[in-house]
């Protein structure tokens, strides 16, 4: 075996070590380069992921831009709808609202045609005073009766039944008269009549026909009968009214038109006037007490109503 002589000079010893650590450099640079060219490959591989992820995110991105754009699309496509439909909703409901109008028109129009066919095919009673008055008399115990004649004329086109006539009067104070009173006096009695349970009492009139409404089938003589009021306006010391009256007669007619069950009404309102003896041409209220000959009597329509008909 071979030993290193001890006296090696300094200078081999010097080109030894460098040798030898030229050596491991050697063998750490290819260490190195192999470590680097490891490391070169997984950064390959890696970059090639991210490229492969990148494409994949991509292509993700592209679909869901164009599963944007087909969404709204739909949505154009649905709101286009949705315009459609409202405005056929729109149109159906005007006509909804046009067939509507046309149905109450021709509602109104059949309901109008039912009522004209209705008064057409009905009676029809009018009231004319016929003659009267006759004497004007007060009888002893403040009372004042007085006679007259009432005519019935049926203008409709089928017989008025069930005719009956209702009246009543009361005094009028003349220094202040009322002239709606006896368009009160006239509710008093008519607005709440009922017809009579008596049938024989009751007339048919046919149609274009006249009568004379009477209780006993022959001329109508009908006396009213109506007490004073100053006898209770003194009872209440109240002033006692003047004894100059107007009499007003109030009154009504029921009827039926043939066998309908409607009732009908013509209400009529008459007062009574003397002449003025002082002024022909006027006329004047009456006397308490003081009877008046049929030449000075006579009756007038009232001039403010009360010649109601249904």
């Amino acid at each position: 075996m071979n030993q290193h002589p001890t006296n090696e000079k300094n200078s081999d010893i010097a080109s030894r070590r460098t040798a030898n650590a030229t050596v491991w450099i050697a063998a750490f640079t290819v260490v190195l380069a192999v470590v680097s060219f490891l490391t070169l490959l997984t950064l390959k591989r890696q970059l090639d992921e991210m490229r492969k992820g990148s494409a994949d995110t991509h292509n993700l991105a592209v679909a869901a831009a164009s599963q944007a754009d087909w969404t709204k699309t739909l949505a154009e496509r649905m709101e286009d709808q949705a315009n459609r439909t409202k405005d056929i909703a729109n149109q159906t409901l005007a006509e909804a609202r046009a067939t509507n109008k046309l149905a109450n028109a021709s509602i109104r129009s059949a309901n109008i045609a039912e009522r004209q066919l209705n008064l057409s095919q009905r009676a029809w009673v009018s009231v004319t005073l016929a003659s009267g008055p006759n004497r004007f008399h007060f009888s002893q115990r403040d009372a004042w009766s007085q006679t007259f004649t009432i005519t019935l004329r049926n203008s409709g086109n089928i017989p008025a039944t069930n005719v009956e006539m209702r009246t009543s009067t009361y005094m009028a104070p003349a220094s202040s008269y009322d002239r709606v009173a006896p368009l009160r006096e006239q509710s008093k009695l008519c607005d709440h009549v009922k017809p009579s349970d008596d049938k024989n009492s009751l007339i048919t009139i046919f149609p274009g026909n006249s009568t004379d409404l009477t209780d006993s089938n022959a001329q109508l003589l009908l006396t009213v009968v109506a007490p004073l009021k100053h006898g209770q306006a003194a009872k209440h010391e109240q002033p006692k009214i003047s004894k100059e009256v107007i009499p007003t007669i109030v009154g009504c007619v029921l009827y039926k038109s043939g066998s309908l069950s409607e009732s009908h009404q013509t209400r009529f309102i008459l007062e009574v006037f003397r002449k003025n003896p002082k002024f022909p041409m006027s006329v004047a209220s009456f006397v308490d007490g003081e009877d008046v000959p049929d030449s000075d009597v006579f009756f007038r329509p009232f001039r403010q109503g009360g010649s109601y008909a249904n």
